[in-house]
């Protein structure tokens, strides 16, 4: 069962941030390259007051500036979560493993979820690190798996949520992104 969350908005304009046309621009170039299917993956970037995060339904290779939202706060109340932001869009389902990434790595700047098929059919020659087990996405068992790998395997910036998708951590926007293009290349090339 995915996350449940409850948005509330502290403010309804739209996020301001000069790396917003950069992420829109990685956007479409994962769109071109078929690693962004619709409307499958987020891709987020840290900024002072949390995290700014492409929204519910989003289509990741045609993406504007209103498709962005803000998560300035996530909190635990018994088992469910209020996620605070600015913005006008709801935020990713995904928006707590997000979270999670961020306060687990102070380093990582960006994190980019996709669902790169040519990738998760050759992972294992490949040898990219891989959760243990499949969770249902959007759930907090998968926030849950997806940290005890990063604790696992400690500065690995690339890995593979199990039959589901792929995590690109970056410094940058730009490393992050690079990554997504390293692997599906590489993939591309091993089958």
């Amino acid at each position: 069962m995915p996350v449940q969350f409850k948005t509330k908005f502290v403010e309804k304009n739209l996020p301001k941030d000069k790396r917003i046309p950069i992420l829109i621009k990685w956007g479409k170039k994962f769109g071109e390259i078929g690693i962004a299917p619709e409307t499958k993956g987020n891709l987020s970037f840290r900024t002072k007051s949390g995290f700014i995060i492409t929204g519910t339904g989003t289509t990741i290779g045609d993406l504007k500036p209103e498709d962005f939202v803000e998560v300035t706060k996530i909190e635990k109340k018994n088992k469910k979560f209020v996620v605070y932001c600015k913005g006008r869009i709801v935020p990713s389902m995904e928006s707590v493993f997000h979270k999670e990434i961020y306060n687990f790595r102070s380093e990582i700047n960006a994190v980019f979820h996709l669902h790169d098929k040519p990738v998760l059919e050759v992972a294992d020659k490949l040898k990219i690190f891989c959760t243990e087990k499949e969770q249902i996405p959007g759930s907090y068992s998968l926030v849950k798996e997806i940290r005890k790998l990063l604790e696992k395997r400690r500065g690995i910036d690339y890995l593979i949520i199990q039959n589901h998708g792929i995590i690109s951590l970056g410094k940058t926007l730009t490393e992050a992104g690079k990554l997504v293009t390293l692997f599906h290349r590489k993939a591309k090339e091993v089958k």
